[in-house]
C-alpha cells in the first residue's frame, strides 16, 4: 500500500487504504477489511480516527470520500469484539467507538460516504455521520442493534430522515434498499454499481474546487445553527455571510461571472 504523508507524518495503514489526489484536493478512504465485511474493530476504528485527525490538518485536502467495497460498505462494529467486552473494558471500548464517530461528525471539511452493499448498525451510523451520501443500487441500510438487544445512535439518522422514520427503523430493525433510502432522503443519489464511487469522487472534486474557507465556514454555520431557533439561526447565518460578502475572493468570483455572462 502506498504511504501517504501529512506534514511529513506517515499514514501507512493495514485496514484503511488512503488515496490522495493532490491536484483535485481530495482524499479517498477505503475500508480495507472485506474478509470481515469491513467490520469496525478496534484497529480499523483507530486508523479512521488517526487518518481524519491528520486530514483535518492538511490544507491541501478540501474534501474526503469514505467507501467500502462494491460488495459491502460495513457490517458495523465487530460482533466478536463486542461479545468479548466485559465490565472492566466497556468504558475503553465505548470511548474508542465514540472517538471515531466524533472524528467523522466533527470533521471540518465536507465528507461524502459512497455506499454499496450492506451498511448495517455502526456502518449505517458511519454513512449517516457523513455530510452527503451517494449509494449504489445494491446499497442496503439497517439498524440491527435492536435485534441484538442493544440500543443505537439515532441523532445522525434522525437529521437525515426525520424523527418518525428513524423511530421505525431503530425499533423494528427493518432493512431498506437504495431506492427507498433515496425516497426518504437518506441518500442524495443512487447510481449503478460501476458508477457510484465515480459519482462521489466527482462531487468531491467539484466541492474541493471552491474556496475551502467558504465551504468550511458554511459547514460550521449549518452545524452551529442546528440547535437554534429560526430567528437565532438566521441571525447567525447572516453574521457568517457578512464575513465573506465583499471579500476579495467573492468580488473576484462575482466579477468573473458577470464578465463571462456579458461576453
Amino acid at each position: 500500500m502506498p504511504e501517504y504523508q501529512v506534514g511529513g507524518f506517515p499514514m501507512n495503514y493495514e485496514l484503511l487504504a488512503v488515496e490522495l489526489d493532490s491536484g483535485a484536493h481530495t482524499a479517498l478512504l477505503r475500508l480495507n477489511r472485506a474478509e470481515k465485511k469491513n467490520a469496525l474493530n478496534f484497529a480499523l476504528r483507530g486508523e479512521i480516527l488517526h487518518c481524519l485527525l491528520k486530514l483535518a490538518q492538511d490544507d491541501s485536502v478540501h474534501a474526503v470520500v469514505i467507501t467500502g467495497s462494491d460488495e459491502i460498505f460495513s457490517a458495523g462494529l465487530d460482533l466478536r469484539e463486542v461479545s468479548s467486552i466485559g465490565p472492566e473494558n466497556k468504558a475503553a471500548f465505548l470511548s474508542s467507538v465514540k472517538a471515531m464517530f466524533n472524528a467523522v461528525a466533527l470533521f471540518p471539511k465536507p465528507i461524502i460516504s459512497a455506499i454499496s452493499g450492506p451498511a448495517y448498525a455502526g456502518g449505517f451510523d458511519l454513512a449517516c455521520l457523513c455530510d452527503i451520501r451517494i449509494a449504489s443500487e445494491t446499497a442496503r441500510f439497517q439498524q440491527t442493534e435492536v435485534i441484538h438487544g442493544i440500543t443505537q445512535l439515532v441523532t445522525p439518522h434522525w437529521m437525515c430522515v426525520g424523527l418518525n422514520r428513524i423511530k421505525e427503523l431503530a425499533w423494528t430493525g427493518r432493512a431498506i434498499g437504495a431506492q427507498e433510502a433515496l425516497r426518504i432522503g437518506l441518500v442524495n443519489h443512487v447510481h449503478p454499481v460501476p458508477e457510484y464511487l465515480g459519482a462521489a469522487m466527482d462531487m468531491a472534486r467539484t466541492i474541493a474546487g471552491y474556496d475551502p474557507r467558504a465551504v468550511q465556514a458554511s459547514k460550521r454555520m449549518i452545524h452551529d445553527c442546528l440547535p437554534m431557533s429560526l430567528e437565532a439561526a438566521m441571525q447567525h447565518q447572516f453574521l457568517v455571510i457578512a464575513e465573506f460578502f465583499g471579500s476579495p475572493g467573492s468580488k473576484q468570483s462575482a466579477g468573473g461571472f458577470v464578465d463571462k455572462k456579458h461576453k
